[in-house]
């Protein structure tokens, strides 16, 4: 990101307001050089999903520096429609603060890609809510 920025004219990037990352996560220290390169005209959103969920589940936008925590971007809250899980190996729900794996549920989750063989995640009927979904084992894991 920050190589793009940097061999950009500044010109053609000053109407730049938003910037999202996704796929990996985003260090903390480049999120910080973005903002101040931009002077805090641009807000920077971690952004985080799958294929089968649209590739948007979640997202944390950071305004300012003072925003930022001092050793990870979180991947955020979930996007309107999308329910995240923080699963044990018995789809129970783990303790505040304990490590599970992630579990992706909501209408954005996409039945067909998965029953292609297309998804390393496992595509399940979701049984933890009422509505009628499907819960996406993602294979990542977080607190």
């Amino acid at each position: 990101m920050m190589v793009v920025l940097k061999a950009s004219p500044t010109k053609r990037l000053s109407k730049l307001r938003s910037i999202g990352t996704g796929s990996e996560i985003i260090p903390p220290g480049l999120v910080r050089s973005v903002l101040e390169y931009f002077e805090g005209k641009c807000v920077v959103t971690a952004i985080y999903g799958m294929t089968e969920t649209t590739c948007i589940a979640t997202a944390h936008q950071v305004y300012r520096v003072s925003d930022m925590c001092s050793s990870k971007v979180p991947v955020g809250k979930p996007i309107p429609n999308s329910k995240v899980y923080i699963l044990d190996e018995k789809m129970q729900s783990v303790p505040e603060g304990t490590v599970g794996e992630i579990y992706i549920a909501g209408h954005n989750v996409m039945p067909s890609y998965t029953d292609l063989g297309l998804s390393k995640g496992t595509l399940r009927e979701n049984k933890l809510e009422k509505d009628p979904t499907y819960i996406l084992k993602t294979g990542d894991f977080g607190v």
